[in-house]
C-alpha cells in the first residue's frame, strides 16, 4: 500500500480532471493491457475515489507509477507531472509505458493540499458541513442508499425527506441527505459520520471524518 501522501496524490488528480477526461481515464486503464490488469466493470461508472481503491488494491505501490501513465497515454500531461510532484516520484525519469516491466516510483513524505488546512474535530456539525463538497463528490450511490436507509431506521430522516432524496441524483441526493441531517442537530451528524465511516471505511476522506 502506498504512502498515505501517495493516496492522497492519486485522488487530487483524479479530481482535477475534468469529468470527459476521468472517463478517458477509466478507459484507459481498462484497456491498457498493463500488468495487473484491471478490467471494465471494476472503474466503468465508478466514482474518484472507487477508482482510488481499484488502483491501490491492484497495483499497490505501483499505483502512482500506473496512474501517471494512464495520465500521460490520453494527454494529460499537465496533471501526470503534478502527480508525480505532489506524490514524490522523480519527474527526471518519465513514467513507463504500458507492456514494459516497471518498478515504482519512489515517495517521499510531504503535505498534501488537503492534509494541510485544520478540521474541526469537536463539534459534529462542524466537521460534517467542512466535507459537505468531498462527500458530494465522492460518495457512491450503494453507499449514499444504505446510509438513507440507515438514518430511516433511526428515526433521523421521516418518510417524505427518504421520498424526496431519493428523486435526486447522486450528488444533489449527498448535498440533500448532508444539509437534512445537520438541521437535525450535533447527534444526527455523528450518527451519518459513523455510519458512512463503517460503510467505506477505507476512503480518504472517512479520515477525514474521524472525530
Amino acid at each position: 500500500m502506498p504512502p498515505k501522501n501517495a493516496r492522497v496524490a492519486i485522488l487530487n488528480a483524479l479530481k482535477s480532471l475534468e469529468d470527459s477526461n476521468f472517463r478517458e481515464f477509466c478507459d484507459e486503464l481498462a484497456t491498457a493491457e498493463g500488468d495487473p490488469r484491471i478490467w471494465p466493470s471494476e472503474v466503468e461508472k465508478k466514482s474518484r475515489t472507487e477508482v482510488l481503491k481499484v488502483l491501490l488494491s491492484r497495483c499497490s505501490s505501483g499505483a502512482v507509477d500506473r496512474a501517471i501513465t494512464t495520465l500521460r497515454d490520453i494527454g494529460c500531461n499537465d496533471e501526470a507531472e503534478e502527480l508525480a510532484a505532489e506524490a514524490g516520484a522523480d519527474r527526471s525519469q518519465p513514467a513507463p509505458r504500458r507492456d514494459t516491466s516497471r518498478s515504482p516510483l519512489p515517495a517521499k513524505p510531504s503535505l498534501s493540499r488537503d492534509d494541510s488546512s485544520p478540521t474541526p474535530r469537536n463539534d459534529p456539525k462542524e466537521l460534517l458541513s467542512s466535507v459537505r463538497p468531498d462527500f458530494a463528490d465522492n460518495v457512491s450511490e450503494a453507499v449514499l442508499d444504505q446510509l438513507l436507509d440507515r438514518l430511516l431506521r433511526k428515526k433521523l430522516l421521516n418518510e417524505g425527506e427518504m421520498e424526496s432524496a431519493k428523486q435526486k441524483g447522486r450528488a444533489e441526493k449527498a448535498r440533500y441527505v448532508v444539509d437534512t441531517v445537520l438541521g437535525k442537530g450535533p447527534e444526527a451528524a455523528s450518527f451519518l459520520i459513523k455510519e458512512y465511516c463503517e460503510l467505506d471505511p477505507c476512503s480518504e476522506l472517512c479520515d477525514k471524518l474521524k472525530l
